[in-house]
């Protein structure tokens, strides 16, 4: 009793009936699907009120078939025991077997037909499973009972058989209306993601507008004092400091070639802490000598009898240049635009981070587009079933 091939194929995609075509705004759709819905939960209900009606006509049917199965003597025949036995047991298993078809059968409280084809291919191979034997057994001796009562069962089969197969449109169309809804759900929620992202985006490029903006104004504070009289005299006494410190550099490179450090190597090398001194400045003069300006090295050349007219001169010189550039730094005014530049450039380094980010937000606002066109085209396809064409 092959019953249900028909659900195990692939459903068609074509209905049957061919429907009016339609054409159906986005904003209309939901009310649509509704509506189809609706329509077609009716029609499943009068399926189900139908299958119903069919198992309670095949239930009174069958308990008035199974009596006379039930009733048959087979002590009657001449057949010995041990077959009559055989067909005892036998007749009692498929008549139970019987029972719990009709049982399970007016059990069933499905409001779905989907779940009540299902079901009710399940009582039937359970059925068919549990009582092939037992009815192999019992005709042996009971012949036309249990034939008249496999048959009833068998035009019932038939029935179930005629009914679903021509309900596969509806089904068709319930897993149609179903992945509609699912498809708009799914639009509906990617629209929000999208609409956040876009929210998102506008939100950066607003702090970028407002970033740039001060910036901009903080470029041209710059610019303002960058033409100023106060900034100019300021960056010629800069210059000057600058020059006088490359001109003290070179003096100080110059001390340091004066210095005999082969003659106080010999003098100090007894002396641990002068000797440490004594390498310090031969290994690195212009940090030594910077330390104190020149203190220690002279102190290592008076103690040693190692300095000089010369040196002193030199040294003298680097005082006097270094005195020079103090003065002017000293007098130097305040680098009005040094604070300025320096939050320029963490407003750039800002935007920079920021349009990062808008780019990051970007790409996935251009993912959730793509994504929902996908799903659009998707949406779009369930709807040939029903011959409705979306109009966006």
């Amino acid at each position: 009793m092959r019953i249900f091939n028909f659900f195990k194929r692939k459903a068609p995609i074509e209905v049957a009936k061919k429907l009016e075509e339609e054409r159906i705004s986005s904003s209309s759709l939901k009310f649509w699907a509704e509506t189809k819905t609706k329509s077609l939960k009716l029609k499943e209900k009068e399926v189900l009120t139908e299958i119903y009606g069919y198992i309670g006509s095949f239930s009174k049917e069958i308990k008035e078939k199974i009596v006379p199965a039930r009733n048959f003597d087979v002590n009657l025949r001449k057949e010995g025991e041990k077959i009559k036995s055989a067909v005892e047991d036998g007749r009692k298993k498929y008549l139970g077997s019987v029972e719990v078809l009709v049982n399970s059968l007016n059990d069933m409280k499905n409001e779905n037909l989907e779940k009540t084809i299902h079901e009710t291919e399940r009582i039937f191979l359970d059925f068919n499973k549990r009582s092939r034997m037992g009815y192999e057994r019992a005709t042996i001796l009971i012949g036309k009972e249990m034939v008249e009562l496999r048959k009833s069962i068998n035009e019932f089969f038939k029935i179930l058989i005629k009914t679903f197969d021509e309900k596969k449109d509806l089904l068709e169309q319930f897993r149609g209306i179903s992945l509609i809804q699912l498809k708009m759900d799914q639009i509906e929620k990617i629209e929000q993601d999208i609409q956040k992202k876009e929210k998102e985006i506008s939100l950066f490029e607003k702090k970028i507008i407002e970033s740039e903006k001060e910036n901009g104004t903080l470029i041209s504070e710059i610019d303002s004092i960058k033409k100023s009289e106060e900034y100019a005299e300021r960056q010629k006494n800069q210059e000057k400091i600058n020059l006088l410190k490359i001109e003290m550099e070179k003096e100080i490179l110059s001390l340091q070639k004066l210095i005999d450090f082969k003659a106080l190597g010999r003098f100090y090398h007894i002396f641990g802490n002068e000797m440490q001194k004594v390498n310090a400045h031969r290994d690195d003069f212009q940090s030594a000598f910077k330390k104190d300006f020149g203190k220690g090295i002279i102190n290592l050349l008076e103690n040693a009898k190692l300095n000089s007219e010369e040196i002193s001169n030199k040294l003298n010189q680097i005082k006097i240049k270094r005195e020079k550039f103090m003065e002017i730094e000293n007098n130097l005014e305040e680098d009005k635009i040094k604070d300025l530049i320096y939050s320029s450039e963490k407003i750039v380094q800002n935007i920079n981070e920021l349009n990062q980010e808008k780019i990051r937000l970007e790409k996935e606002f251009k993912k959730f587009e793509l994504d929902k066109e996908g799903l659009i085209n998707e949406l779009k396809k369930s709807l040939e079933l029903f011959e409705v064409e979306l109009e966006l």
